[in-house]
């Protein structure tokens, strides 16, 4: 009451002004009012005129902006009204007539960087780089504090493929003015836009430090240290983030992001439905908590969101871009996997080729449909290397009458030449090729490697006979003592986002070191002797991939996390041990085990020892590495007990 009986005491000028605080603060229906009732007192008022102009551009309507400052004008023609007229000229596309517009303002106050800046948005509409170069770094120079003329000729200047010269003028902007906020904000965009994250967390940083109780920036330090892999310092600053503004759904999502990355399903999942019912249209969301549930064996309301998210993308199509409807799709594919519905998952598992570019444009050669051949067929390997053992079987059931060119990495094209040795293909039926090495002319088709039974409609999983050989090469472990040899891996590749998951801390593995009689050899890849568990007696030596299935092949066993490892031991047909995180990769799921055996359908010979609940990371592996113990006990008791007999 006492804010209204102030308003009215206050004369025309006083109004309009009070109107224009308001519309600059949002408040769009109150200042139309005090506008209204200074036009009702004195119709012709150029500066309510004006304001209701300003009102009409910012609800979006420029037509109607563009007739009240045209009004305002006529009355009283003040600089800053033919600014309003040429913005939303402009807006209404005449940008002709906007260029004129803003002139008439730099005829009267040649030195208005509002009215330059303006002259260069329209330029650069009309596609006159130069005058709209002028017209940018010009209201900079007149008005250097001002970020949006910053922002404004930055992104002019990343349009014109100049990024030199926006991190130039952001740097600059900054050394200025190094306690504004939005300095470093700036600079932080174009770093992060070049993909330079170090440098945008290094700016994070010093905002948080200006302005520690500011949400958005804890939040925005703790996404980028998210990116760099930062997860414990990014669940930090997130967490600081939620706790100052808990309704904020890009907050929520990116901490639910850390939490699984950090192992803790439950809280992820937690978090990551806040952000679902905060936005339930945004697609992003939708997509990284169908993939909790899915790691928290939710196959069943995971597989709904999915198909609930694409039945509404296809009725909005907003909500998902091309990319997030494939990984939608791809998300869909592993789940269907995981359930047994071969058919359809295989289909839905194509989406990959969309996501990771497995079919390189190198060559304008078309993707095969799983007919015969005049000339040869291209197989490229993709994703991991394990996926590339996993997936050799299905090579086997290609017509033998189509010549295949195998595209492979440098590290696997001795184990490929063993495998051609063994299954006794001519060297002019099957060909190997080092991947980024020349294609062969012939190539007339090619298939990604993962796409084999989808193409082949090989809806079972073949039946498993070891398929890999290495021959009469031998490793120096023949030659050590006569202990039961067992292979161990306890990592995979530390730079996969959610590889806490499925590593284990050798510190878990030290109970081993109670079996004496037992030779324990390390399959971890990169990690000397000297930082390995006491109990590990010979590092992984270096060398190819045969290098490394020979050194298996001459196992008794091996025991090895979700890895490359697990591949090459089963393809081999060696007893192997999978220690297998809380609900793990599809092809180890109930959907890939015989219903009358419980073997893996993969590798038969395969022992799973599974998370069976969503512990924190501290827990989790506790359980699982005591059944392995005891089972070990048994196993080797077995095992001497074969040999004295």
């Amino acid at each position: 009451m006492y804010r209204y009986q102030r308003k009215v005491r206050m004369n025309n000028e006083e109004q309009v002004e009070e109107g224009l605080s308001l519309l600059s603060a949002g408040d769009a229906e109150q200042a139309d009012r005090l506008f209204l009732s200074v036009l009702k007192k004195t119709p012709n008022h150029a500066g309510a005129l004006h304001g209701r102009a300003c009102i009409a551009r910012a609800i979006g309507q420029p037509a109607i902006a563009i007739g009240w400052a045209g009004q305002a004008i006529q009355i009283n023609p003040q600089p800053h009204y033919y600014i309003t007229l040429g913005h939303a000229l402009r807006e209404k596309g005449h940008l002709i007539e906007a260029e004129a517009a803003l002139r008439s303002c730099l005829l009267l106050t040649p030195h208005d960087p509002r009215a330059h800046n303006a002259l260069g948005i329209v330029y650069d509409q009309l596609g006159n780089v130069e005058k709209a170069e002028q017209g940018f770094k010009q209201a900079v120079k007149l008005q250097p504090d001002n970020i949006g003329f910053r922002v404004d000729l930055s992104r002019f200047w990343i349009r014109q493929h100049h990024m030199d010269k926006a991190i130039d003028l952001a740097q600059k902007g900054v050394s200025l003015f190094p306690e504004r906020i939005e300095f470093l904000q700036e600079l932080a965009f174009l770093f992060h836009a070049m993909g330079k994250l170090q440098e945008t967390c290094d700016l994070f940083k010093k905002i948080v430090q200006l302005c520690p109780q500011e949400a958005a920036a804890q939040s925005n330090l703790g996404a980028v240290l998210f990116h760099l892999n930062q997860y414990d310092e990014a669940f930090q600053h997130l967490k600081i983030s939620a706790d100052l503004a808990p309704d904020v759904a890009a907050t929520q999502t990116n901490l639910g992001l850390v939490l699984m990355a950090r192992g803790y399903l439950l809280e992820a999942e937690k978090a990551m439905h806040k952000a679902y019912l905060l936005q339930p249209d945004d697609g992003r969301i939708a997509l990284n908590l169908g993939t909790i549930l899915f790691e928290l064996v939710r196959l069943d309301e995971a597989e709904k969101l999915y198909r609930d998210l694409l039945d509404k993308a296809q009725r909005h199509p907003s909500i998902l871009n091309d990319l997030d409807r494939h990984r939608v799709q791809y998300n869909l594919g592993t789940i269907l996997l995981s359930k047994g519905n071969y058919r359809e998952g295989w289909a839905c598992f194509e989406n990959r080729n969309y996501l990771l570019d497995n079919l390189s444009h190198q060559i304008d050669v078309p993707q095969w449909n799983g007919e015969l051949l005049d000339g040869a067929l291209l197989i490229r390997v993709e994703q991991g290397l394990g996926d590339m053992i996993q997936f050799i079987r299905y090579l086997f059931l290609i017509p033998w009458n189509i010549r295949l060119v195998i595209e492979v990495p440098q590290s696997a094209i001795r184990l490929f030449e063993m495998l051609l040795l063994r299954r006794e293909r001519s060297q002019t039926n099957w060909r190997i090729v080092g991947k980024g090495k020349k294609i062969p002319e012939d190539v007339e088709a090619q298939c990604a490697l993962m796409s084999l039974p989808y193409i082949l409609k090989k809806f079972e999983v073949p039946k498993f006979e070891p398929y890999l050989f290495v021959g009469e090469h031998q490793s120096d472990i023949a030659k050590s003592s006569s202990k039961l040899k067992i292979g161990i891996c306890w990592a995979g590749n530390p730079e996969y986002r959610f590889d806490r998951r499925r590593s284990i801390d050798p510190m878990w593995l030290q109970g081993f070191s109670d079996f004496e009689d037992i030779e324990f050899q390390s399959l971890q890849k990169g990690v000397p002797l000297e930082l390995m568990p006491k109990f590990i007696h010979s590092s992984l030596p270096a060398g190819d991939l045969l290098c490394t299935a020979t050194l298996i092949d001459q196992l008794d066993l091996v025991i090895t996390v979700d890895t490359l490892i697990a591949h090459l031991a089963g393809a081999l047909g060696k007893e192997v041990w999978l220690l297998n995180r809380y609900g793990g990769d599809w092809r180890w799921s109930k959907g890939f085990t015989d219903q009358k055996t419980g073997k893996n359908l993969w590798y038969p010979q395969m022992r799973i020892f599974q998370q069976h609940t969503a512990l924190s990371p501290e827990e989790a592996w506790s359980p699982v590495i005591s059944e392995v113990q005891n089972a070990l006990k048994q196993w080797k008791d077995q095992k001497l007990n074969q040999k004295i007999k």
